[in-house]
């Protein structure tokens, strides 16, 4: 059963995650970003509120905690804009999926990466240092939860590190300005 409060949930749900689903651009619409947009909809997390899985799996998804929502469906994104945004004849294996990731956050955010004394129990593969990112990444605080629009701004902030991913893919993986650099562009 996936667990997503415990080590080695990254993995767990890339097994068990349907390989037929159906995350490819229409041909029809020929926009791969309206497409993304579409399939992420009634997820909730461009609007800071997990409610649903975009790929149908049988997962008690509205019996856990809004971080580990947030963390599946988080993760099923950057999935998606893998096999929407890059080549549909590339081979993605899990850990190249999960590879990727990592290097997005290696230079989109590098803190999120710092090895803490705490971090003894997970692992130090690509799968591990991905959850490790997710978890520092994902925050949900009582106080900003008690606050509907509190809550709803910083995890639809969340959707921004989609938006600067797909410019990581499409850059050729090299050309991402620095998160610190973005939020000073927000402000």
């Amino acid at each position: 059963m996936l667990d997503p409060t415990e080590s080695g949930w990254l993995a767990k749900y890339l097994e068990l995650r349907p390989e037929n689903t159906a995350v490819k651009v229409p041909e029809d619409t020929g926009n791969p970003e309206k497409y993304f947009y579409t399939y992420l909809h009634d997820s909730g997390i461009m609007f800071g509120h997990p409610i649903k899985m975009p790929v149908e799996m049988e997962l008690p998804l509205l019996d856990w905690p809004v971080k580990e929502r947030m963390k599946l469906i988080f993760a099923e994104a950057f999935i998606a804009a893998q096999k929407i945004f890059l080549s549909q004849t590339e081979v993605l294996t899990p850990e190249k999926i999960v590879q990727r990731i990592l290097d997005f956050y290696t230079l989109y955010r590098p803190e999120l990466l710092k090895s803490s004394i705490l971090d003894f129990r997970k692992k130090n593969d690509v799968f591990g240092k991905t959850e490790t990112v997710f978890d520092r990444r994902i925050i949900v605080r009582g106080q900003w939860n008690a606050s509907f629009w509190r809550g709803f701004f910083h995890n639809s902030l969340l959707f921004v590190d989609l938006i600067h991913f797909i410019d990581f893919l499409q850059s050729g993986e090299k050309n991402i300005p620095p998160a610190t650099q973005i939020r000073m562009d927000i402000l």
